[in-house]
């Protein structure tokens, strides 16, 4: 199920006990979440581009492992963040150099 899909399903009339399990499920505090972001966490990108994204490895049907994925648009995400901090004077105020050949 897509996630405007789950949104449509928690808002039609009828599917309170979807709307409750969806609650359930959230049930533990996280970040706030930017709804106007492609990825919608809650993790800031600084650390989803360190720790990866989790995949899961089935064969046949079954479970079998899990493995680590590099994020690289968490990586790219958050290498913009810190330009923009570097030239807006957050953080000391240096600007990133780019070497030129």
């Amino acid at each position: 199920m897509g996630r405007e899909s789950a949104y449509r399903l928690r808002k039609r009339a009828g599917a309170a006990g979807f709307a409750a399990a969806w609650d359930a499920a959230l049930g533990t505090p996280h970040d706030p979440v930017d709804l106007a972001s492609t990825k919608s966490t809650g993790i800031d990108p600084a650390t989803r581009a360190s720790s990866g994204l989790m995949v899961v490895v089935m064969h046949r049907g079954r479970f079998v492992a899990i493995r680590r994925k590099p994020d690289d648009s968490a990586l790219l995400q958050h290498l913009a963040q810190l330009d923009r901090a570097a030239s807006s004077g957050e953080h000391g105020g240096r600007k990133s150099q780019v070497s030129k050949p």
